[in-house]
């Protein structure tokens, strides 16, 4: 198998939004990362923010061509890691109208997705050979997945939810959602149960059979990830504004934090990266294991 020589993260959903904020930070902060970023159309990644990136982070990053719903490219992106794959960062996800109009029509039904496995799908794509290469190397080199979600998710984390943004979450994001609570339910199976881990995620039951049956759940991988190798991000509603940092960033557990309501992608992804350059350090510890709620 190839091997890089160099810590690798790879990154799906990373041309723009959550995903590139965390990609463009973290290789700022660790000038010994290489980054691989699966795009559909890696001639077309020429963003005004990639462009302003220093030519040595440039040199340090894969643009690979593939799509996250083709099980073979997910596993050749992953693959090129080889051994040296250090942490899988996941931040597919649903993206809204542009245009007034067919947001305000699209919302009196919900936001539906084509396919409404957007992210279910990939992850199910991720998980085979990320717990290939995990369940292989020692425990010091034992690869992390940093995954995007929602608050909110699963019936005992809805109740959590600011009274404001329940009926937002009900109607409106109902498609979407029902998408991340089968992605979390998928990820919960491949953790390790380990009961002094907090576990607020979805039951199986709250996942519709048209986004994934309980028989393609059953042949997913199962117990493998340890849950402090696993950090799931859960934002508040989520705004285009500028990054305020990661000082500014409100984060905790399923109600342990009040009034969360909005949070930029840019800082999600710099908490996400923060984490990461941490390692092995006090940030890392405190939130890697744990569905982290964001919010300012």
């Amino acid at each position: 198998m190839a091997s890089t020589s160099s810590p690798t993260v790879v990154y799906l959903g990373a041309s723009r939004g959550v995903g590139f904020a965390a990609y463009s930070r973290l290789a700022q902060l660790r000038p010994d990362i290489r980054s691989i970023l699966l795009l559909r159309n890696p001639e077309r990644f020429q963003s005004e923010e990639y462009a302003t990136l220093s030519d040595d982070i440039k040199s340090r990053t894969v643009l690979f061509k593939g799509d996250a719903h083709n099980k073979a490219q997910v596993e050749e992106a992953i693959n090129m890691a080889g051994d040296d794959l250090e942490a899988v960062v996941f931040t597919i996800g649903f993206q809204p109208p542009n245009s007034t109009t067919a947001a305000i029509k699209a919302a009196a039904g919900g936001f539906k997705l084509d396919p409404p496995d957007i992210c279910t799908r990939a992850l199910t794509h991720v998980l085979v050979p990320f717990c290939e290469v995990y369940a292989r190397q020692p425990e010091s080199r034992k690869p992390r997945l940093v995954i995007n979600s929602s608050m909110g998710m699963g019936a005992g984390a809805h109740k959590c939810l600011p009274f404001a943004l329940k009926m937002l979450y009900t109607i409106m994001l109902k498609y979407p959602h029902q998408d991340k609570i089968a992605m979390e339910v998928v990820l919960h199976e491949a953790l390790i149960p380990t009961p002094s881990y907090p576990s607020f995620f979805p039951s199986p039951s709250e996942i519709p059979s048209e986004i994934i049956t309980p028989t393609a759940l059953a042949a997913l991988p199962k117990s493998i990830i340890h849950p402090s190798h696993a950090l799931i991000l859960r934002p508040a509603l989520f705004t285009d504004g500028p990054e305020k940092g990661v000082d500014r960033v409100r984060a905790g557990q399923e109600g342990e934090i009040k009034s969360c309501y909005t949070i930029s992608r840019l800082d999600v992804g710099g908490f996400a990266a923060a984490c990461l350059a941490d390692k092995d350090g006090e940030l890392a510890k405190k939130w890697f294991g744990k569905q982290v709620v964001l919010a300012y």
